[in-house]
């Protein structure tokens, strides 16, 4: 039997002996981004909510994987209304088989203008009630909410429309709109280097061994692909923009700096991803 067309996909990548979960935002039969799930990236912590699940309340994996995303938020985030979030995803243990370490829940994505679509997601840190047995961790014994933070995603696609195999960028949420407008100028540089290969400065570089530089290097900005951003970061002189052409994981990636104060962007093509 076919999968449903709006069911999550997930994929696994393992990275450095840690488990990694991302799952490339899916498109239903409309074209729409379903709910899609990607471990919080390290580095620029979310702003902490107030604590709003039950500190006595005690959870363990099984439990969780039998319950809905409403129960689940009920349980751990019940000042959120009803309805909010959409999907949900269990961090995986640090140990396999080990205790649950927390929930990410995601809201529906929204459009932000006419070309961009952003999403809300909520992360319920979970802490162990007993300490775990050091000679036996893979236990899925009891956890309870310890705390919340809120990130936000996204992403160029208009009326949060999107091809397959598109995914969402993580943003700070203290940098929404900054980003916002830092993906609207890559993407009108983009636009504009087509029409004039010599109207935006661009370097490249690799310590790679390959020779991914020799090609023109308006060619290789007008070629991005922006709907594989996996995050956008401030730093002191701009934007930093994470772009993983073949998905997120182990591999190859764009680390792109596009400059505040002119047109200027900074190819560079790494080998380890920005984790």
């Amino acid at each position: 039997m076919p999968p449903d067309a709006n069911q999550m996909e997930t994929t696994v990548f393992r990275l450095s002996k840690q488990v990694l979960v991302v799952a490339i935002l899916t498109v239903n039969n409309a074209g729409d981004f379903s709910a899609a799930h990607a471990q919080l990236p390290k580095g620029n912590s979310a702003p902490e909510l107030s604590k709003t699940g039950s500190a006595s309340l005690q959870l363990t994996r099984l439990q969780a994987l039998q319950m809905s995303t409403l129960e689940l938020a009920r349980v751990l985030l019940p000042n959120e209304p009803d309805g909010k979030f959409v999907s949900h995803e269990l961090m995986d243990p640090v140990f396999p088989g080990g205790p649950l370490r927390g929930v990410q829940f995601f809201a529906r994505p929204m459009p932000v203008g006419h070309d961009l679509c952003s999403r809300e997601v909520t992360y319920a840190s979970l802490a162990t009630v007993v300490p775990l047995d050091k000679a036996n961790r893979q236990q899925d014994i009891p956890v309870r909410f310890e705390s919340a933070s809120r990130k936000r995603q996204l992403a160029f696609a208009p009326q949060c429309r999107a091809e397959f195999g598109a995914f969402m960028a993580w943003v700070p949420e203290s940098k929404v709109e900054g980003a916002q407008k830092a993906l609207r100028r890559l993407l009108s540089l983009q636009n504009t280097i087509r029409k004039n290969a010599k109207s935006v400065e661009i370097t490249c570089r690799t310590d790679t061994g390959q020779n991914i530089c020799a090609a023109p290097f308006g060619k290789l900005l007008s070629d991005l692909p922006t709907d594989r951003i996996f995050s956008i970061e401030s730093y002191s002189g701009g934007w930093r923009f994470s772009v993983m052409p073949n998905g997120p994981g182990p591999g190859l990636y764009w680390n792109v700096r596009l400059h505040e104060d002119r047109d200027k962007v900074e190819l560079e093509w790494n080998i380890v991803p920005p984790f």
